[in-house]
């Protein structure tokens, strides 16, 4: 069964309780694993990032989930559009292994969540970026062996898909800044 299944779509029920992480064994889902707007609760299962051939749509938005994102995650490297976490209750820092999205084109979101820390750089690779409605305290930018990180913030807000709203990722320098002409 797992061999023909090619979406995974559970999203607007009443599910509750942990992601089971066998989950993680539909590695022939392409077109999409939905699980949004459900009573999911507990950490997300790092098996799930076994799910290589997916395409399109990684969606767990609206649950209770909690504690940290796993780094496994990174593994949904073909993954093209969406990959949204966003109105949960994880916490903890945006694990590095997230870099690994690198086909995503469109859609990666983990606002309205309890995030902290610094942006990875390798995060920073992803194509798909959108800060927008931003109340961050502010974002690690960093400044590297490049320079400012102005190039950074700027390819950031050019795009229309990258979003970490309503989180406390820290630590900019305002002096990294410089040279932005707009900020929306």
């Amino acid at each position: 069964l797992t061999a023909l299944l090619s979406g995974f779509n559970l999203y607007l029920n009443d599910i509750g309780g942990s992601v089971p992480s066998h989950l993680g064994q539909l590695s022939a889902l392409t077109q999409g694993f939905n699980l949004q707007n459900n009573k999911l609760t507990n950490s997300l299962p790092s098996q799930l990032g076994q799910m290589t051939s997916l395409l399109i749509n990684f969606q767990l938005q609206s649950n209770m989930l909690s504690n940290q994102i796993p780094n496994g995650l990174g593994g949904l490297e073909s993954l093209h559009t969406t990959f949204d976490l966003s109105s949960n209750s994880l916490g903890g820092t945006i694990p590095p292994g997230l870099g690994g999205l690198v086909s995503l084109t469109n859609g990666f979101k983990l606002s309205k969540n309890q995030l902290y820390g610094c942006i990875p750089d390798e995060v920073w690779t992803i194509k798909t970026q959108h800060p927008t409605e931003n109340s961050l305290p502010g974002w690690d930018i960093g400044t590297g062996t490049a320079g400012p990180g102005t190039q950074r913030v700027s390819t950031a807000l050019a795009s229309s898909n990258w979003d970490a709203v309503s989180n406390g990722l820290y630590d900019v320098s305002c002096a990294s800044w410089s040279g932005l002409s707009a900020l929306y």
